[in-house]
């Protein structure tokens, strides 16, 4: 787990390098660096983290690690099926919501249970969280990289869906194709941020509630007072 989010940080920080080289015309557009930089320095935090836990090994529990992991690539099939109902589907409105929603909601409720049962079943904290952060991780860099390779393998699909998008007319770029570089750059910063945010949140709760419930479950039970 530790090599392949540092192997999948690293493929993907080339891929956004690799596409704006292919497309000179990106630093013509407006900011067109706010876009790029952003996105590749998220990339780089989730590769120094995986590279921190390589030489440092035991700084985590591996059990919880694996654990987390393995729930992340469970949530990482997830977020591709979200991407493509979104991106394919054809859906709008009510419709889009209604479908997609429990697709992007899900996998927090998930990252918090599975901070939860960690943390009840290592009675630790670290436990908890690092579960949580594994899970995260492993989450939204499965759908960062199928982001990345939709934009690069049906370019003109993902532009035609941003025509009517007022992200685009505010944006003052005069390409669609390559302000859906832009815009894939941009979720990928926001989705890598946002699951760090959403993981420490989820984390924490998560890890509060199973310690409880771990104490609970290991408290001795009192006799009943039979006096009187």
């Amino acid at each position: 787990m530790r090599r392949a989010v540092v192997v999948v940080a690293v493929i993907d920080a080339l891929a956004i390098v690799g596409l704006v080289v292919g497309h000179p015309g990106f630093w013509l557009q407006p900011s067109a660096l706010f876009y790029v930089v952003p996105a590749l320095v998220m990339l780089g935090v989730y590769a120094v983290g995986g590279l921190s836990l390589i030489v440092w090994p035991t700084m985590v529990p591996p059990t919880a690690l694996r654990g987390g992991a393995v729930v992340g690539l469970a949530l990482g099939i997830v977020e591709i099926i979200n991407i493509t109902v979104e991106t394919f589907g054809g859906l709008n409105g009510t419709t889009n919501i209604a479908v997609t929603a429990p697709l992007i909601l899900g996998p927090f409720l998930v990252w918090g249970w599975v901070g939860a049962h960690w943390a009840r079943r290592a009675a630790t904290t670290a436990a908890g969280l690092t579960a949580t952060y594994a899970a995260a991780a492993v989450t939204m860099l499965s759908g960062v990289t199928f982001g990345l390779l939709l934009v690069a393998l049906a370019p003109d699909r993902i532009a035609n869906g941003l025509l009517g998008d007022p992200d685009f007319a505010r944006s003052g770029w005069d390409d669609v194709h390559l302000f859906a570089l832009a815009n894939t750059f941009e979720n990928a910063f926001t989705h890598l941020l946002g699951a760090l945010v959403v993981a420490t949140f989820a984390g924490i709760i998560g890890t509060v509630l199973g310690l409880l419930r771990a104490r609970r479950h290991d408290a001795p039970i009192r006799p009943r007072d039979t006096s009187g």
